[in-house]
């Protein structure tokens, strides 16, 4: 699978992206160059990257096209992989440009891709292709008359349909709880209501080219987050076919190309996995697919070059990340930490062997300067 090229990371200044280096860094035959919109951003510090490039240009505008074609040339990149959501859309946009000049990895069209990253959208997609996912409601008139809750079962969930890591979510159990959020909130539009589903989390992580899974892990929560609705602290890779079923029914059904992330749940009742959205970026828990076995990234630039390659399997393993791992050693540090939670199953090795990026994020955020 050897092969010597060069990558361009267009989005260096995303905090997915680092994670993103890290992954392709375990391949001797890549050399890295980024491109950021911030020119002190901590990747910059990464003892992975060959260069590193800056620009001001905005998120979907033409001068950020006409930057990352210009850091193609300098770097003489062969391939422009994006990160997060807004750059993979400008690629979507721009596929045409910007593949004249590198490959790019298999990329979805753009309403596909504004569709799955659109909650509200995506559940009416579910709906259509019948894919097991809570039932979802758009959001009433105002004000809130209670007889049109008749038929709706409490806890309700009211989210918002393009917010990440469990922001704009809140639980109501009663139509006075969902009154009050909504009155908070200045464009209802943004918001719809979904069926509360008890279980644990099950996501699955694909890349995909016109339906076809290239690649995939499956993982379930084992540590859950501090903060509800957020992504579990520590995860278990696992092997589930059902879900891996209705996953494969929807990447198939619209052709999907390119990453992405899906956040499903085991009903406990029903004893169904259900769908809750998709992510159509990279994750945050993406060290441990690696460590599981499956380098997305690196299998991205393989296929943006059309470079053949068996589906890869993974192992059975248990990840947690950098902080959630520091806290368990921490606490655990008189009698060792258990086997179950070493370093190695963690992302402190990455931190432990390329230190500054970390050190200049931890610097950021004592000055109260945030990251994307």
């Amino acid at each position: 699978m050897s092969y010597r090229r060069s990558v361009l990371i267009p989005d260096g200044e995303h905090e997915l992206a680092l994670r993103v280096v890290r992954c392709l860094a375990h391949e001797s035959d890549l050399e890295i160059h980024v491109l950021s919109t911030d020119s002190s951003a901590p990747i910059r510090w990464s003892r992975h990257t060959a260069t590193f490039h800056s620009h001001t240009a905005r998120a979907m505008s033409p001068d950020r096209v006409a930057a990352i074609i210009d850091t193609i040339k300098k770097t003489g990149a062969h391939i422009v992989l994006p990160v997060a959501l807004p750059t993979i859309r400008l690629v979507a946009q721009h596929y045409r440009a910007l593949s004249a000049v590198a490959a790019l990895p298999p990329t979805p069209q753009l309403p596909l891709l504004d569709t799955l990253a659109d909650k509200w959208l995506l559940a009416q997609l579910l709906e259509r292709e019948e894919i097991p996912h809570p039932k979802t409601f758009g959001i009433p008139p105002l004000p809130l008359d209670p007889q049109g809750f008749i038929g709706k079962r409490f806890p309700l969930m009211v989210k918002a349909r393009a917010r990440a890591a469990g922001g704009g979510i809140c639980l109501c159990r009663d139509p006075g709880e969902v009154a009050r959020f909504l009155s908070q909130q200045s464009d209802l539009s943004e918001f719809f209501l979904q069926e509360f589903v008890s279980g644990p989390d099950v996501d699955v992580s694909v890349l995909c080219r016109e339906g076809d899974i290239l690649a995939y892990t499956i993982q379930r929560g084992v540590v859950p987050s501090h903060k509800p609705f957020n992504p579990p602290a520590a995860i278990e890779f696992i092997q589930d076919a059902g879900t891996l079923e209705n996953i494969q029914r929807l990447v198939r059904a619209v052709r999907w190309s390119g990453i992405a992330h899906f956040d499903c749940i085991h009903d406990l009742k029903s004893g169904e996995t259900k769908l809750l959205e998709a992510n159509p970026r990279y994750w945050r828990s993406l060290l441990g697919s690696l460590y599981a076995g499956v380098n997305f990234p690196y299998l991205a630039c393989l296929a943006s070059e059309g470079r053949e390659f068996a589906r890869p399997t993974y192992r059975s393993i248990r990840y947690a990340r950098p902080s959630t791992a520091l806290r368990m050693l921490v606490r655990r540090w008189p009698m060792r930490a258990t086997p179950q939670w070493r370093i190695r199953d963690s992302g402190l090795r990455e931190v432990f062997q390329d230190p500054l990026p970390d050190l200049a994020i931890q610097a950021a955020r004592l000055t109260g300067k945030l990251f994307t």
